[in-house]
């Protein structure tokens, strides 16, 4: 996903960030009406809501995609069993 799309809430995203096991700082860069988190060790991953883009960049880019999207399947599943308690 070095570059994908997501339509969701900001919350999510925090989420994959938390699940993908890499820790930083969440930002609002107004100027520019995005979203950045900013990892201890170098990691980036922006996203602006309105056109849904996500952007993974810095440091270990590659690898930092690769958690994020493990971590998408990871809570999507938990969403999915949620949903089926209910």
């Amino acid at each position: 996903m070095s570059q994908g799309k997501f339509f969701g809430r900001l919350s999510t995203i925090k989420l994959w960030t938390w699940e993908s096991g890499r820790r930083g700082l969440w930002s609002a860069v107004y100027n520019q009406n995005h979203y950045r988190f900013s990892g201890f060790k170098g990691e980036v991953l922006n996203w602006w809501p309105d056109t849904g883009t996500v952007q993974i960049q810095g440091k270990d880019a590659q690898q930092f995609d690769r958690l994020i999207t493990a971590a998408q399947g990871k809570c999507s599943q938990v969403q999915v069993r949620r949903k089926r308690r209910l």
